[in-house]
């Protein structure tokens, strides 16, 4: 049965952080992940090994969402083998930046 992860997103005084691990997440194929925030928040995803801004690309099922949102919901089922995957939460300005990791096993 697939796991269901929860992360808290806060943005306060000048600083994003997460709970549940500093929103490093190992997860199987399946495994759903919501984010959650008080405020507005962004998400932009980068597979490992090009982890750059010309290398973005969205991984879960769901569609992506357009502009900052207060929660955001993700699921993997597709693709095979083990997959990296680097994250960025950025504020709604996009001047505060926190860069956690995904490991999806198969």
């Amino acid at each position: 049965m697939p796991n269901q992860y929860v992360i808290n997103v806060t943005i306060s005084n000048g600083a994003i952080s997460c709970d549940l691990n500093g929103g490093n997440l190992h997860i199987a194929r399946g495994d759903t992940i919501t984010w959650n925030g008080g405020s507005a928040f962004k998400l932009a995803f980068h597979p490992f090994p090009t982890n750059n801004k010309g290398n973005r690309q969205w991984p879960f099922d769901e569609q992506e969402p357009t502009g900052a949102q207060k929660q955001v919901k993700g699921t993997r089922t597709r693709g095979g083998g083990v997959e990296y995957w680097k994250y960025t939460i950025t504020d709604s300005s996009g001047t505060l930046v926190l860069d956690p990791i995904i490991i999806v096993d198969k």
